[in-house]
């Protein structure tokens, strides 16, 4: 099945790619919480998931766009794919491991 308008308008295709990708980046995250405690995550913890997951997710779409990550063509993932998803995510990830090692009291996940 083909969506007509996602073939017609670049903003479109932005647009379904970045939800899509904030889909998998939020799940992705509370799977890594679930994980990091075998299921039973604690309040003090659970309340980070909800707290966080909004900038969080928006820095990592911001590097995603910031390396080109939205551009191209979906049915092919070749190296240069891959380059740009690991720059972008390596570029958030910087951003989170300062917060990490600057001991900010708004995000200090735990390890």
């Amino acid at each position: 099945m083909k969506l007509k308008f996602y073939h017609r308008s670049s903003w479109a295709k932005t647009a379904v790619l970045a939800a899509t990708y904030a889909g998998v980046l939020i799940f992705s995250d509370w799977l890594a919480f679930q994980l990091r405690f075998d299921f039973n995550v604690p309040a003090e913890h659970a309340r980070d998931i909800t707290a966080h997951w909004h900038w969080k997710t928006a820095v990592s779409l911001c590097f995603l766009i910031a390396f080109g990550q939205f551009s191209g063509v979906l049915s092919f993932f070749s190296i240069p794919d891959l380059l740009r998803l690991f720059c972008g995510f390596g570029g958030a990830s910087v951003v989170f491991y300062s917060f990490r090692q600057l001991g900010t009291a708004y995000y200090n996940p735990p390890r």
